[in-house]
C-alpha cells in the first residue's frame, strides 16, 4: 500500500513475532484504525480495573498481590491435603491395630 511520507498520522503496533532467524514481523494500524484500537484498549483497561476493584494505575500492583495471595493459598491447600491424608492413614492404621488385638 502506498502512503505518503508523514501522512500516516498516529499508529499503534498490534503485534510482533519472529518469522525467521533475525527477521521480525510487525503488524500495526494507522490513522482512524489506530484511534479505534486505542479506544478499544482503554475500554478493556477500564473493565479490568473495575473487575479488580482498583484504578488503572494500580492494576499491576493489585495483580502481583493477588498472585502472591494465590501462591500462599495453594501452599496452604497442599499442607491441608497432606495433613488430611496423614490423619486418614493414622485412623486406618489405628482401626487395624484395634481389630488385631
Amino acid at each position: 500500500m502506498y502512503c505518503e511520507q508523514g501522512k500516516s498520522g498516529s499508529f499503534i503496533i498490534e503485534s510482533e513475532s519472529s518469522i525467521a532467524a533475525g527477521v521480525r514481523r510487525i503488524e500495526a494500524v494507522a490513522g482512524k484504525s489506530a484511534i479505534l484500537s486505542i479506544r478499544n484498549m482503554m475500554q478493556k483497561l477500564k473493565y479490568a480495573s473495575r473487575a479488580l476493584e482498583t484504578t488503572a494505575d494500580e492494576m499491576v500492583e493489585k495483580i502481583h498481590g493477588m498472585k502472591d495471595t494465590i501462591a500462599v493459598l495453594n501452599r496452604e491447600i497442599e499442607t491441608l491435603k497432606k495433613d488430611r491424608v496423614e490423619n486418614v492413614a493414622v485412623s486406618l492404621v489405628g482401626d487395624h491395630n484395634l481389630q488385631c488385638k
